[in-house]
């Protein structure tokens, strides 16, 4: 689903979504990411959340550590994060984009 198809989304989520939305901390981790950015790509995003969760620089970031934050967020995270009208995911490209909702 693109920016354009849902917008207004976000202005009908209830509290009990905008919770469930912010229960998992790789989301939260996305929204702290994108509240600096305006884009990002997912590889980049996957590497940056994995040094988060794992406390390790960047650098030192596994193969394996980011593979499973980059599966997560493609699979899961950012396109419930995109139908909320969060953030504007990109799935052909990769590319994840700040929306107006970003930084509510």
């Amino acid at each position: 689903m693109s920016l354009a198809s849902s917008a207004g989304r976000f202005e009908n989520l209830s509290k009990s979504e905008i919770f469930d939305l912010l229960r998992n901390k790789r989301r939260r981790y996305l929204l702290h990411y994108m509240k600096q950015a305006e884009k990002a790509e997912l590889g980049d995003l996957a590497t940056r959340i994995a040094a988060w969760e794992y406390g390790e620089a960047v650098e030192t970031v596994s193969s394996d550590q980011r593979k499973r934050v980059y599966t997560t967020l493609q699979q899961t995270h950012l396109p419930r994060m995109n139908e909320a009208d969060i953030v504007d995911y990109d799935a052909d490209r990769g590319v994840v984009r700040r929306t107006e909702h970003t930084d509510k």
